[in-house]
This record gives C-alpha cells, structure tokens and sequence, in this order.
C-alpha cells in the first residue's frame, strides 16, 4: 500500500533525518558513558542498531543467538548486566519448546554472546513501549521521532527549537480506567492467541472490544455481552508489532489498552 505523506513543517520544527524502514522501530537510549544514541532493531538482519546523535551509525549488535520466536530488544546499556567495555541488552522472545504464552528472556552482548537466559521467564513490564517516548532532551537539542507505516515505514526525525519538561506528566488515570473496564490481556505479548477480560459497565448487556494498529487504523471489532468475561482472540494473521485495543459501549469508551504480538 503506497500513500503520499503530507506534511507542514513551520521553520522552528525541522527535518533533521529519515531512517527508512523503521515505522515505530526507532527510538532513542541514553548509555552510561556514551551518551544518548538512536536504536533501531531490524527483524530482517536480527540486527540491533545504534546510532550517533548526528546520525552515523555507532554499533551494529546481532541478537540471532536469542532462543525463541521474534525478540523484543530493550534495556540496552554498557553496564547493567556486566561490568566489561561490551554493551548488553535483553531480547524477550515466545518460546518454541512450551505451550503459547511462555517466554524466553536472553541477555545477551554486542559480540552476541548470551549472558543469560532462562525459558518461561519473562519481565514484569513486558511492553518495549513503556520505555520510549517521542520527544527527548539531548545534548545536541530536543529530538521529536514520528513515523509512519506507508512507503516502507519511515521514522522521521525533527528538531524542536524548546525543551521537554521532566515535570509533565499524561493527563487522566489509564490504570483506573483499565481497571474499572477490566481490560486485560494475557498473554501479553503472545503469537497465537490473546484472552482479553473485560467487563461491562452498570446497565450494559452488550458492547464492542475494537482493535488498531499503531497509526490509529482500526483493524477488527468484536461484539461481547454480559454471558461471558473474557474474549479469545487469534492474532496469528497481525505482524509483529503494537496494538491497542478498547471497550465500546453506549456508556463510552474505555481507555486504550497495549498488545503486543510476536510472530
């Protein structure tokens, strides 16, 4: 699918660089010593990537010696997990050998030696998302990352001429409202089947759970009533990737919840 991108840049806000083939691949890390860098994880090189903030690449990492299907690659750091001069990180990938919903956890360095690594593990915070934003503070000024899944993907960055406060914080309670809807996914992430609870709010016998993709598109919506409280999902035509999921109903709609899916 091919679409022309338009777009409006006043002379404050600037196109600094174009990474191709990164639709919501890119983002940014800050090393002990290094410094802040890009990442980019690339699925087809199983390679991950770590650029300089004028855009030259500073390491290429292979993860292919990461057991299990697919990889989520975060906490990259120089000394976390091993106090030498090799950068590390962790790989989360679904295991091969147990049933849907197991997990492998990998450490592994940027030679691609495992440091560690332990089936049917898997971090509490599982979401790669949680720990990205889009607007970051750098030494070299204020980055904004925005990309989009047409033409490839492309990731975008521009230059913003203020800074971000450390202070703000999202409006609203996501977590309340998730609760009180009983929107939850497990496993989260998964590669064949997802269970989604979910509960209806006071006076509603029906409702609809609708799914999107990263760039707000929906891609699927289901009814439910109040027979059951839980919906089997099967995501096994979704590429690997983001994607949100809500509880409509003539009451509203519920905050947006995260899946992640690794084929």
């Amino acid at each position: 699918m091919s679409c022309c991108i338009r777009q409006n840049v006043s002379a404050q806000i600037t196109l600094e660089h174009t990474y191709p083939n990164a639709y919501m691949q890119l983002y940014m890390i800050n090393l002990e010593i290094e410094g802040m860098k890009y990442a980019r994880r690339i699925n087809a090189d199983s390679t991950v990537m770590l650029y300089n903030l004028d855009h030259s690449v500073f390491k290429v990492m292979p993860y292919e010696n990461a057991p299990g299907l697919g990889g989520l690659v975060f906490y990259i750091s120089e000394h976390l997990f091993n106090t030498d001069d090799a950068i590390e990180y962790m790989v989360l990938a679904m295991s091969s050998n147990n049933p849907p919903g197991y997990y492998i956890t990998t450490i592994i360095n940027e030679a691609g030696t495992v440091l560690f690594t332990f089936d049917s593990l898997a971090p509490s915070d599982l979401v790669l998302n949680e720990f990205q934003t889009s607007i970051y503070n750098t030494a070299d000024g204020t980055k904004m990352i925005l990309s989009h899944g047409y033409n490839g993907g492309l990731a975008n960055v521009y230059s913003l001429p203020g800074t971000l406060s450390n202070v703000i914080r999202p409006t609203g309670n996501s977590t309340l409202e998730t609760e009180q809807w009983g929107m939850n996914a497990f496993p989260n992430p998964s590669n064949q089947n997802v269970t989604i609870e979910y509960k209806l709010p006071q006076g509603e016998n029906t409702g609809e759970i609708v799914f999107y993709d990263m760039r707000g598109i929906e891609i699927k919506r289901v009814t439910v009533d109040n027979t059951f409280n839980t919906l089997l999902v099967n995501n096994t035509g979704l590429t690997s990737g983001t994607y949100f999921y809500q509880l409509v109903t003539s009451s509203g709609a519920s905050g947006a919840s995260k899946m992640i899916v690794i084929q």
